[in-house]
């Protein structure tokens, strides 16, 4: 199998997983399916060299992981700790820079540290379609068309899940 058909695979195995979270019944259940996926997309970012990408997606991964006990820990449930984290965020990608289409990766992963804060479902899944957006251009930088091709799907199937949710 040639090496970059074999790497862009593996972001759509993340789509696969990543898009199907959005389907889940519970906030916890999205953000336990989304985090699968994301070490999936960090494999991708790792085999492209894409370094913002790689320590990003490993930092939303475990940020994702401590909102899962949100409701069980006063410091995550702090608006302190989503500072700290949107802080941290911005900090590795100054020392990650790949160039000005890092800044799309950053706004992608704070758009979606601050969707993952919602309580709303809702709010969650419109603020993902913004974050989607930012990774495309950050993907398209750093030649992943595979990770292209996931964030397009993953907007279409945002879009089904908020038609489904209100009907």
């Amino acid at each position: 199998m040639n090496y970059n058909l074999f790497v862009q695979s593996i972001a759509i195995i993340a789509l696969v997983i990543f898009a199907l979270s959005f389907h889940a019944k519970t906030k916890k259940n999205i953000i336990i399916i989304n985090t699968i996926s994301l070490i999936m997309f960090m494999i991708h970012f790792y085999l492209l060299q894409a370094w913002t990408g790689v320590m990003l997606t490993t930092l939303n991964c475990i940020i994702a992981i401590c909102l899962i006990f949100r409701d069980k820990n006063k410091y995550i449930d702090n608006k302190i700790f989503l500072l700290s984290s949107l802080f941290i965020l911005t900090l590795v990608t100054f020392f990650t820079w790949e160039g000005y289409y890092s800044v799309f990766a950053l706004l992608g992963v704070c758009l979606v540290i601050v969707a993952k804060w919602q309580q709303k479902k809702i709010h969650l899944r419109f603020i993902f379609i913004l974050a989607s957006l930012s990774w495309i251009i950050y993907d398209y930088f750093v030649g992943s068309s595979g990770g292209i091709i996931s964030e397009i799907i993953i907007i279409i199937s945002l879009f089904i899940s908020i038609i489904r949710d209100r009907r």
